[in-house]
């Protein structure tokens, strides 16, 4: 903002941002409730990958919903069966709203996923 004291004006600059930042954070959906499995999910960098109709769908542990408010933290196993919707982004296919179907992920703490993480490498 600039005045200008010869005139009494006042200036106001005003910068437009590019529409594609506004934009990039819109997503399509492209399928709702659908069912796939967990092809493998690492909890300590927070994302994975689901398998759906023989496509790799992106997940983020943010897209994990807890159930009955638990506090444990949002992880997914290897062929966990899961629900969720599917959008397109600006990176690809992603999953949100993801529910497990099965209760192993639910009743698992983080030590022992890290346990048998272990193991499995080990072999």
């Amino acid at each position: 903002m600039a005045y200008d004291m010869k005139n009494d004006n006042i200036s106001l600059e005003i910068t437009i941002f590019s529409a594609d930042i506004f934009y990039s954070n819109l997503k399509s959906v492209i399928e709702k409730n659908v069912r796939g499995d967990v092809k493998w999910f690492n909890f300590k960098v927070g994302y994975g990958f689901l398998n759906w109709n023989n496509k790799r769908i992106f997940v983020h542990q943010n897209e994990i919903i807890k159930k009955n408010g638990s506090l444990q933290k949002k992880i997914l196993l290897q062929g966990d069966k899961v629900e969720f919707d599917i959008v397109q982004d600006e990176l690809g296919l992603k999953a949100v709203n993801v529910s497990y179907l099965n209760i192993q992920s639910t009743l698992i703490s983080k030590k022992n996923h890290q346990r048998q993480h272990r193991k499995k490498v080990k072999k």
